[in-house]
């Protein structure tokens, strides 16, 4: 009897491949009946697609896949061979392999085979490809498992997607809004010419027609994994063992008029002959909440990739925030600060209730100007002044942290000629990998992550700073944020896709300089699990697309045990970020309260400053007191979202956090400072595991304080009410609040 498709099932999940291609077309949840993969694009291919060049750095491009029906029909040595077995423990195996791939120029000559693993029971499958290459040609990128055509339940419209550019991002109906031109604003401040994204999301239209959104981790992207949702589905799509090279994910959609999204985990292998083999990717299918995904991410990645934790003070974990100055030496030399003036700003800094300052353009030639030069700037003054300065803030109990770029070289120094040409970033046709930023008459090479020297260098910087100046860490620019680059430099012993492992060397070499007991606060710009538990902070930058569905807390519900540090802005007198930023600085302040979020306060005199805004600034002073009295009285806590929060009066933010003594702490934004409000909490959320353990109500008692933003220090009692297997909590009508619950 003829098969037209091969199937493998455990009750819970099935997917089938068409027998003559083998081609995925249907994932299947078997709780509901529901087939994902319901719009087969003739343009996509699944389950896998190759990039391929005649060779590396040639710049034409062509796709390969496995063949289709008409092709097989005209040559049926290209028919691949499917086979199913069933092990002990009853897991069943599903082989397809692929004798050649096929491309619009005909046969390729290479070789594939995939491998789909489905436990006896659960909801995942999991996916590894090889890939024999006996043509020579470079392949650049693999993306593989490639799933397309997918949307839950009966609409598209209700999905929801939640990927992790920076710490976060949800888009609520993918298919509509990728296909929308997305709207974007441009602003001007200084030499610095920027567009920021205002509403939508960016992305590119690829030649076949889909609107593409790619982006590499680690660098814009945070973690290797998302979820696509709609309130009763869910699919997971992740890789748990990179091995730290970078790899991304790809997103994309043909819009309304042809429904469906493609998700795909891209591998980057820069390979032209032989074997190359793809770690193991996973998709699993879920009841529709990404919070799910989360916790599979974080339980899986049971081999880190990332750094252990290193280098977080005991006083960092106390602190609310920093003051960054940027307004030292600008890039054309504009001076508003000198190192005289430090222990004055250290004192304007603590009026706003911060004990902590950055610095930067501190250094020769200036901020975006003088990089890697790291000596202090004799036009401030002495190192001598410098030294001096920061005893004066340390005498008073505070700290202060420097600027230092991890990743750029000025073109213009000739005496760094020789080391560009040996230790940056090459592409692929040879020459530098080059960046700009402000003045266009200024021009840097990146630094290649995977130079010793450079990373000798970068580290002798942190530790000149620390252990001469007297610095209590360092802020490292670019490390996290910036893309990763694929060097190609012919004196380099790596792989073009090895930047993540540059950095994470960096890292392990600087560590060791330092006793635990004298560690520095190490703070970078970005936010990534490669790196994150090894360093005091992350800066998520949350501002940069808070108009196009940020969502820090997916990162920080995925790794509650790291801070993440964001910026937060005046409503008004506002220079350096544009209006539509400014206008949102409430809103903005409100999210770092309830995610408990490090917050970074820029002091840039007429630019950037809470000192031209009176309202906002009452405001900060307010926040930070309020987050200064949760960190010293309860400590972080492990942030748990909403995860046991049934319901919360509309407009009003509540977010749970667990503590360590089986406590539950409640950060509460009321922004219409409403008098009824009231969040109501699931019986299972006064336990610290709330997946496993229930509680009785009847009968149970609660001990609940709240403590407001005018005097955090005088809390009241809360009066709770119990309604059925739900704990009902009146709120504060402040506008922000906290509230702690004991149970008796």
């Amino acid at each position: 009897m003829y098969h037209s498709r091969k199937r493998i099932t455990n009750g819970r999940i099935s997917l089938a491949v068409d027998t003559i291609s083998g081609e995925l077309i249907e994932l299947t949840d078997e709780l509901t009946g529901d087939n994902l993969i319901k719009n087969h694009l003739q343009a996509v291919h699944q389950p896998f697609s190759l990039v391929l060049h005649a060779a590396l750095g040639h710049p034409e491009r062509r796709t390969a896949w496995p063949a289709r029906h008409a092709q097989i029909m005209d040559n049926a040595d290209l028919q691949p061979d499917i086979s199913c077995t069933k092990s002990a423990d009853g897991s069943q195996t599903l082989t397809i392999h692929y004798p050649d791939l096929y491309s619009d120029d005909g046969q390729v000559g290479i070789e594939a085979s995939c491998e789909i693993i489905l436990p006896a029971d659960g909801c995942i499958l999991n996916w590894r490809l090889q890939i024999d290459n006996h043509a020579g040609l470079q392949i650049e990128k693999v993306l593989f498992p490639s799933v397309h055509g997918i949307y839950l339940g009966d609409t598209w419209e209700d999905d929801t997607l939640v990927y992790p550019y920076f710490a976060g991002e949800k888009t609520v109906n993918p298919v509509a809004v990728y296909a929308s031109e997305p709207v974007r604003v441009s602003w001007k401040w200084q030499e610095y010419k920027y567009t920021y994204l205002y509403a939508g999301r960016p992305g590119v239209q690829a030649k076949e027609g889909a609107y593409v959104r790619e982006q590499p981790y680690s660098g814009p992207l945070s973690m290797l994994w998302l979820d696509y949702a709609d309130p009763d589905h869910g699919l997971y799509l992740a890789c748990h063992e990179t091995g730290g090279r970078v790899l991304s994910l790809r997103t994309e959609t043909f819009g309304p008029s042809q429904p469906g999204m493609g998700l795909s985990i891209v591998h980057h292998p820069y390979h032209e002959s032989g074997r190359w083999t793809s770690p193991a990717c996973t998709i699993a299918l879920h009841a529709g909440d990404w919070h799910w995904g989360a916790d599979q991410y974080r339980t899986a990645r049971h081999v880190q990739d990332g750094l252990q934790m290193k280098t977080r003070p005991g006083w960092f974990e106390r602190e609310p925030g920093l003051v960054a100055h940027y307004d030292f030496k600008y890039q054309h030399g504009g001076i508003v600060h000198r190192f005289r003036d430090i222990p004055d700003l250290h004192h304007q800094a603590m009026a706003m209730g911060f004990n902590f300052l950055l610095l930067s353009g501190w250094h020769q030639d200036g901020f975006d100007n003088g990089f890697p030069e790291y000596q202090p700037d004799p036009d401030l003054g002495s190192e001598q002044d410098l030294i001096d300065a920061l005893a004066a803030v340390r005498a008073e109990g505070g700290h202060v942290i420097f600027y230092v770029n991890a990743r750029l070289t000025n073109t213009r120094y000739a005496h760094r000629s020789d080391q560009r040409e040996a230790h940056c970033a090459r592409k692929a046709d040879g020459s530098l990998h080059l960046e700009q930023y402000g003045d266009r008459g200024i021009t840097f090479a990146t630094y290649c992550a995977n130079s010793a020297v450079w990373q000798q260098e970068l580290a002798n910087v942190v530790t000149y700073l620390t252990d001469t100046v007297g610095a209590s860490g360092v802020y490292l620019d670019q490390l996290g944020m910036a893309p990763p680059v694929f060097c190609f430099n012919p004196q380099h012993n790596h792989h073009p896709a090895d930047w993540n492992l540059g950095y994470q060397a960096f890292f392990r070499s600087l560590f060791p300089r330092y006793d635990r007991d004298q560690e520095p606060a190490i703070i970078y710009e970005g936010v990534t699990d490669l790196y994150g538990a090894g360093v005091s902070g992350q800066l998520i930058s949350t501002f940069v697309h808070h108009h196009g569905g940020a969502a820090p807390e997916v990162y920080k519900y995925t790794h509650p045990d790291q801070i993440l540090v964001d910026m937060i802005y005046p409503r008004r007198g506002q220079a350096m970020r544009p209006v539509h930023v400014a206008q949102q600085g409430r809103a903005m302040m409100d999210r770092a309260f309830v995610i408990g979020s490090f917050y970074w306060v820029y002091d840039l005199e007429e630019d950037n400053s809470f000192s031209n805004d009176p309202e906002s600034l009452a405001y900060l002073c307010k926040m930070t007191a309020l987050r200064r009295f949760w960190l010293e009285r309860f400590g972080h806590g492990t942030f748990r979202d909403t995860e046991g929060i049934a319901a919360v009066t509309e407009g009003i933010t509540v977010k749970r956090y667990c503590l360590s003594d089986q406590t539950i702490l409640l950060a509460v934004a009321n922004p219409q400072e409403k008098n009824n409000g009231m969040v109501r909490l699931c019986e299972e959320s006064l336990l610290e595991d709330s997946r496993e353990k229930t509680v009785n109500l009847s009968g149970y008692r609660c001990t609940a304080m709240t403590y407001g933003l005018s005097r955090p220090e005088d809390g009241q009692t809360v009066q709770l009410q119990a309604e059925g297997n739900h704990l009902v909590i009146p709120l504060s009508p402040e506008l922000l609040s906290l509230i702690w619950i004991q149970s008796e």
